[in-house]
Parts: C-alpha cells; structure tokens; sequence
C-alpha cells in the first residue's frame, strides 16, 4: 500500500537516500533521472514508484539541416506571348449565338511548341502565356499563328516569323508584323538561358526643353479637357521640334502622347499649362499614347449611355472624346481584361470604323444599338485615373 504521508521526490543529483529502489533495485532507481517520482516513508520503509514524468531527450549533438532543393534550370529558350492587335476589322464585334474563340500557336519546324488558351469575344486578345524550350536548333524560326474559332470552324486571322537571326544572339522583346496585314502585330518575348531580356519599346520618358526668350513659343497645340494629362495635338516649330531633330527615334515627342508631368506637377492638366506658359525650361514626363480596341455594349438606343463626355471645345480642333465619367451599367466585352474596360480621360477616335467631330461621335454612339466597337486612344502609363494599379501600364508596353 502507498503510504499516506507526504511523498518525496527523489531530488535532482541522484536517488533520495530513503528511496527503497536505491537500495534494493539501483536500476529501477534511475527512473528517477527520467522523470519518476517515487513515494518514501520517513522511516525508510517500502516505497513504491507511482508517477513516470516524461521529459525532453537530452539533445546528443546533432544538427538538423534541410536539405536544398536542387535550382532549376533555366530553359535554353523561354518565349512569351504577350497579346495581339489590329486583328479584326474596325466594325467587328461578336455575334450573338457565334462565339469568337482567339488564340495564339507557337511553331518552329512544323512543331506545335504552345497553344494558348482560347479567349472569347475579344477585340485585342491578350494571353502573358509562357513556353519553356530546350530542345531547339541555333538557327530554328520561330513562327506564330492566331487563329479565330466560332460555329464555322477554324480560320487563320494572321502568321509572323520571328528569324533566328533575330533572337538567337541576344533574345528578342518587341512586336512582329503579321504577314499581309499592314496594322496587326503580335508581341513576344523570347529570353534566352543565362541572359537578362531585353529591354521592351519604351512607355514613358523624360525630356527637358528650353527656349531662348519667353517671346518664343514652345510650339505645341494641346488638348487639357480631361483635366489630369496635356495631349499633344500638334508639334510646331520651336523648342521641342528642334529637340526632336536631335533626339533618338524613341524619345522624341509625337503626336498623340501625353505630358504626365511637367516641372515636377502633376494631376492638374491647368497647373501644368502655366509651367509651359510662364517658365524659360521645362522638365517633362512624356507618356506614349496607345490605340485600344474596346467593345462597348450600348444597350437600346432609347437607354441613356451612362457615359459623360468631357466638355467640347472648339478652339482645340480635335476629331474625338474625351470620357469623363464612366457608369455602374458600363461593363467589359470579352475576357474582362483591364485593358478591354472605359477609363475617364479615353479618347474615343472612332466609332464601328466610323471618324468625325466630337458632336458627330457621341451622336453615332446614342444612334446605335447593341454592341460597338470603339477605337480608343489612352496614355501607355497611368492611364487610368480612377483604375487599379493593375492597369496602370498597358500590357504591350510590359
């Protein structure tokens, strides 16, 4: 029987001199040092073990390592196809009953290499799909084919080649004209193993200009309606035609671009006028324009276009919109891609394929029913001023 009185535990340097097991089973004492605690009477008399109390392994040395996983492995060719345009004409839209299905095939040799997913009832078809090569020649073409599927079957919309020649060196980043199309172009990355890409058309870029004398003109025609960015309707003669003559091809000021900022202003398309008014030199961010294909669904002509258009302006002698604000009812047409969305501060040009003057656009769009295909011009960075970040570059400029 366990005595009543008050155990004792056997201490902590080794077995308690009235333990029972250090006299008659020294072994079983050594539970002591694994945890035990054992129950003694005062006068020595038998004891029993009535608690094991497990502790911690004393640690014996060792160090646990993970073990590395081994690196990948770079592919010796990694091509990726960004997106297309210019592939359809300007008065296309989707039929009702006939999806359009638009996808992208990678060839070289004869050999499938990638197929994209198939993306439906979209303008501007915009995959970011990667292909990862090993086994291919040094002098292999690459070849690129989009095809449009519906109710009719299978139709080539357009091929481009990219030549070895063109990429095997040092890798390629840019657009490939498809083959008898004077508009509609392909993007593609190709890297190569062990070489940083290379570096793609350029979004966005700072120039800094100077006149002589405030007498002089900077010689440009602006469009500010849409408050936050300055659109360049014409360059003149003056300072800046001058710095375009000296300046390379891809940082020279063009028709259509946009001034983000200037002398460090920003988001106030007023604030930034006066800079080019009343200061000698200026320091501008220069943002590349680009051309957009959207499909709007306008619902029934008699339905309001939850639309507001920018106020017209007769003295700036520019053919387009300019968005303002864009509706709740106003939703995307195809994959829903930020890039097929309405922005405030889009310039509608065109409307199904059709041009005219800023009353002459908003009347074709009130006029029409159903589905429309707009033309739209939008700065390539920061373009959407009400957008998410995800949006703020367009995707043939990433």
């Amino acid at each position: 029987a366990i005595s009543a009185q008050t155990p004792q535990n056997c201490g902590s340097g080794g077995a308690s001199p009235n333990c029972l097991q250090s006299r008659v089973a020294p072994a079983r004492c050594n539970l002591w040092a694994m945890g035990a605690v054992c129950c003694c009477n005062d006068d020595g008399s038998k004891s029993e073990v009535v608690e094991s109390m497990p502790v911690e392994p004393a640690s014996v040395g060792l160090i646990a390592t993970a073990t590395p996983e081994p690196a990948e492995v770079p592919p010796k060719v990694l091509i990726t196809i960004m997106g297309a345009r210019g592939l359809r004409d300007t008065d296309w839209k989707p039929a009702a009953g006939n999806m359009s299905q638009c996808r992208c095939e990678v060839k070289c040799g004869g050999i499938l290499l990638k197929e994209t997913e198939a993306l439906c009832d979209t303008a501007e078809p915009v995959w970011m799909e990667d292909c990862k090569v090993n086994d291919i020649a040094d002098d292999a073409d690459l070849e690129f084919f989009i095809y449009d599927k519906d109710t009719q079957g299978d139709h080539l919309m357009g091929k481009a080649v990219l030549k070895a020649e063109d990429y095997t060196l040092n890798g390629f980043n840019g657009q490939l004209e498809l083959e008898d199309s004077e508009q509609a172009f392909v993007r593609v990355k190709v890297k190569l193993a062990n070489k940083d890409l290379l570096p793609g058309p350029t979004p966005e870029f700072t120039m800094c200009v100077e006149r002589s004398s405030m007498e002089i003109s900077f010689g440009l025609h602006i469009d500010r309606r849409d408050g936050i960015m300055l659109q360049i309707l014409k360059v003149l003669s003056g300072p800046f035609e001058d710095y375009n003559r000296d300046a390379k091809p891809d940082y020279t000021l063009q028709v259509k671009d946009f001034l983000g900022i200037v002398n460090g202003f920003s988001g106030s398309a007023d604030r930034m006028l006066e800079e080019l008014k009343h200061q000698i030199k200026v320091n501008c961010v220069v943002r590349r324009a680009v051309c957009v294909n959207v499909i709007f669904d306008r619902g029934e002509a008699k339905l309001p276009l939850d639309l507001e258009f920018c106020e017209f302006q007769e003295s700036i002698h520019a053919d387009y919109l300019v968005i303002k604000t864009v509706g709740d009812t106003v939703k995307p047409i195809g994959s829903g891609k930020n890039h097929e969305k309405l922005y405030p501060g889009d310039r509608i040009t065109a409307v199904d394929g059709s041009n005219g003057s800023c009353v002459e656009l908003k009347e074709m769009l009130e006029k029409h029913n159903g589905k429309v295909q707009l033309e739209i011009w939008r700065p390539a960075t920061g373009y959407a001023h009400g957008a998410p970040e995800t949006c703020a570059r367009h995707w043939s400029y990433l």
